[in-house]
């Protein structure tokens, strides 16, 4: 449910009248809302309304700054695990298969959500985590640059996966997006080109 208004005072007015109606109409269809899994995130471009609460909704951490550092330090942790068990695995089975093993374990956490998270600062957390899987598939040493490991091994870094799967999300909904000439109806060279909206952070 999303509810906005110009001042917290109303914010929260309309809020508490919204979650009513949705309480009344969950009980009218014989449902219940799960308080335990309900949460109220409040965003605002000024820093001063911000609760530093978070919630996850379908595996994905969202807090209230969109800063997704919650959801990263919750892929890290997943990537971590992940990277212990290729490491044993290595010992008793060939190349090939640890790779299978890799996108099984390890890429599947890297690519949930990825259009979400994968552009923010904090990223390059998992980032770090995925170049060490990297080294332990192929025997490298600690510090080894992974940029030949990962065309050899064809596997994709994360900045190229984040960009792969939004320009994907972009073709897949292309026709929904604005173009430049349905702003302004001059003849320029880029009137065809999607439009990119601006925002005051």
């Amino acid at each position: 449910i999303i509810v906005k208004d110009k001042t917290v005072k109303s914010l929260c007015i309309k809020a508490k009248i919204t979650l009513q109606e949705a309480t009344n109409w969950f009980a009218n269809n014989n449902l219940m809302l799960n308080k335990d899994k309900t949460h109220i995130l409040t965003f605002s471009a000024s820093n001063k309304i911000s609760s530093g609460l978070c919630a996850k909704v379908l595996g994905i951490c969202v807090d209230d700054r969109l800063t997704w550092i919650n959801h990263i330090d919750y892929v890290v942790s997943k990537l971590s695990k992940s990277l212990f068990v290729l490491r044993t695995l290595k010992r008793a089975i060939s190349i090939k298969t640890l790779i299978s093993c890799y996108f099984s374990l390890f890429h599947s956490h890297l690519l949930y959500g990825v259009t979400l998270w994968g552009n923010a600062p904090k990223s390059n957390k998992a980032f770090i985590m995925q170049k060490k899987a990297i080294r332990v598939i192929v025997g490298a040493q600690f510090r080894a640059h992974c940029q030949r490991y990962f065309r050899q091994l064809r596997i994709m870094p994360l900045p190229s996966i984040f960009m792969y799967t939004a320009l994907l999300e972009i073709h897949k909904k292309l026709s929904t997006f604005p173009t430049n000439d349905t702003t302004h109806s001059y003849n320029t060279r880029n009137a065809k080109n999607l439009r990119i909206p601006y925002f005051r952070l």
